[in-house]
C-alpha cells in the first residue's frame, strides 16, 4: 500500500510514470532508476534498448524467470528450494569479493543513469 500511495502522491494522481523518490529529492537518479522501462524493453525484445536503459534490468528479468520456476520446482518435487537458495546467497555475500564485483557493477551502472538519465 506505501508503494501504490508513493506513486499516487509523487505523481499527482497520474499513473502513467513513477518518479524515482532519489531522483526527486536529490536531483540524482539512483542505480535502480529506468529499471522497471528497461525491463519492459527487455520483455519486449529490444535488448539493446533494454540494457541501454538500464543494464539491472538483466538482473530483474533473471528473476522473473528463474523465481517461478524454483517454485514449480518446488511444488513439483515437494521440497523446499527457496531456503537453500537463501542461505547460498548468505554464504556468498559474507565474501569481500562478492561486494567489491557489487560496488563496481553498481557504481558502473549509476555513472550509467548520471550520463543517460
Amino acid at each position: 500500500m506505501a508503494v501504490v500511495a508513493w506513486l499516487y502522491l509523487a505523481n499527482e494522481g497520474q499513473t502513467c510514470f513513477a518518479v524515482c523518490p532519489s531522483k526527486l529529492f536529490y536531483g540524482l537518479p539512483c542505480p535502480g532508476c529506468g529499471t522497471t522501462r528497461a525491463t519492459l524493453q527487455l520483455l519486449n525484445g529490444n535488448l539493446l534498448a533494454a540494457v541501454r536503459l538500464n543494464p539491472n534490468c538483466l538482473l530483474a528479468a533473471a528473476f522473473l524467470l528463474f523465481y517461478p520456476l524454483l517454485l514449480l520446482l518446488s511444488l513439483l518435487r515437494r521440497r523446499h528450494y527457496l531456503p537453500l537458495l537463501v542461505e547460498e546467497g548468505k554464504r556468498w555475500m559474507g565474501r569481500r569479493i562478492f561486494w567489491v564485483l557489487f560496488g563496481i557493477i553498481e557504481g558502473g551502472i549509476w555513472w550509467h543513469n548520471f550520463l543517460v538519465l
